[in-house]
């Protein structure tokens, strides 16, 4: 999904997805561990370049940190 979003060049929703990626970040403690692992890369892998991309290096910073 992230990909469709990037290729339309949807940077709102992007940003949206990227704001509920902290909040699950900030959050995961309540999951399981395998979900904990799998969450835990697929944002180092995924949402952190998009922070980046979409140029909000405090979001960037604060899911590196989580």
């Amino acid at each position: 999904m992230l990909r469709i979003l990037y290729q339309e060049n949807k940077k709102d929703l992007l940003l949206i997805k990227l704001c509920d990626r902290l909040h699950n970040m900030q959050t995961i403690s309540a999951k399981p561990l395998d979900k904990i692992q799998k969450t835990t890369l697929e944002t180092l892998h995924t949402f952190i370049p998009f922070a980046g991309y979409l140029e909000t290096p405090d979001i960037q910073k604060q899911l590196s940190i989580v």
